[in-house]
């Protein structure tokens, strides 16, 4: 069977990546971002990592300001304006403290950004640039080799769990059809 289920998952990532298909996680993670989108407290938006079925993105946060960020260059097309090319351990030469009411990093921890120390880094440089009360979105895969668990790392002190309103949770997990076989959103905000 495991034959069969790659099979199927190589064609359902086909179809996805084609806006064929969309995964239960990436649907609620266009949910989720709704929300964001319609709310005017969320005026300056960073979405870290873009890849082809994120191309409409931008359009969603028209009338907004909408940076991504993502270490390929080839990914740039599909990013919003400004788009920076580079690792967001390196936000700071990009973007000034305090620059952002929410920042996002889906599929980020495990799928780039595997090291501990990467990870650390890189929500230092989150914590630097997200405003007083400004918001985290992460959405992780906990059941991969490259999985980070997020309590070993000392910078996610700089946060706390906010409760999403729609979810009324911190965190929302989604069965997904894929090798990971879950997908968890979980929502904190700046605490210091």
């Amino acid at each position: 069977m495991p034959f069969l289920r790659s099979v199927r998952e190589s064609f359902l990532k086909t179809g996805w990546s084609l806006g064929l298909y969309t995964p239960p996680d990436r649907a609620m993670l266009d949910t989720i971002l709704g929300h964001y989108a319609g709310s005017e407290r969320y005026r300056h938006v960073l979405f870290v990592g873009v890849k082809v079925y994120n191309r409409h993105l931008p359009a969603m946060f028209a009338g907004k300001s909408f940076a991504t960020m993502d270490p390929n260059p080839e990914n740039a097309r599909f990013g919003g304006d400004p788009h920076w090319v580079d690792v967001l351990e390196h936000l700071d030469r990009h973007a000034e403290a305090d620059a952002f009411d929410l920042i996002v990093m889906n599929g980020v921890i495990g799928f780039g950004l595997d090291a501990p120390k990467n990870v650390e880094s890189a929500l230092v440089q989150v914590h630097r640039a997200l405003r007083a009360d400004g918001d985290l979105l992460l959405g992780i895969n906990e059941r991969i080799p490259t999985h980070v668990d997020l309590r070993s790392v000392e910078a996610m002190t700089l946060f706390r769990p906010k409760a999403f309103p729609p979810l009324g949770a911190s965190r929302h997990q989604i069965v997904t059809p894929f090798r990971e076989e879950t997908h968890t959103f979980e929502f904190w905000e700046k605490a210091v």
